[in-house]
């Protein structure tokens, strides 16, 4: 077969393949869209106002998890919101982030307790992790002197405590990959 009939064939066939498959969606999106939409059941879940869902949510479970935004913005500006509403503290008493190297956990505990502990020292718990992320991060500079505003207002007992979650590496001792 020369070269020309064997291109004329594979055209042939991608036409019609082309056409089995135009033919084949005709037969099923008609029914897809004609399918009815129900109401959501008491089982199935319904949207509603997120702060007040995950403070509830602290009635029910000892443990609320929230991923960390990674940058962005705004899960940043969430998670923020979340902690500044005013039941907040009286659901939650710890909040564990993992951008935290642990070594620095007595800084960091000091700080949030508004003792005068030098911003430069408390930066070390979310710059020297082994979350490389962690040390550009803006957020953290905006949620650690919150906790610690909020703290100021709360009696000693119902103080919020910041938890870093990172291994306690120290980086100055550390020679090799």
């Amino acid at each position: 077969m020369s070269i020309f009939g064997s291109a004329r064939l594979r055209n042939f066939l991608i036409v019609r393949f082309g056409w089995i498959i135009l033919l084949s969606l005709m037969a099923v999106l008609p029914a897809a869209s004609q399918t009815q939409h129900t109401k959501p059941t008491a089982s199935e879940p319904t949207p509603e106002p997120a702060i007040p869902a995950i403070l509830a949510a602290f009635d029910r479970y000892e443990v609320v998890a929230m991923p960390e935004a990674h940058g962005m913005k705004d899960v940043d500006d969430f998670i923020l919101a979340l902690i500044r509403d005013p039941s907040f503290p009286g659901k939650v008493n710890d909040i564990e982030v993992e951008c935290g190297n642990s070594l620095y956990q007595p800084v960091l505990d000091r700080y949030i307790a508004g003792m005068d502990v030098p911003f430069a020292e408390v930066r070390k718990v979310w710059r020297n992790t082994t979350q490389p992320m962690c040390g550009q991060s803006g957020f953290f500079e905006q949620i650690f002197p919150l906790v610690r505003a909020i703290n100021q207002k709360l009696p000693t007992t119902k103080r919020l405590r910041v938890l870093a979650g990172d291994p306690p590496i120290d980086w100055d001792h550390v020679k090799t990959r």
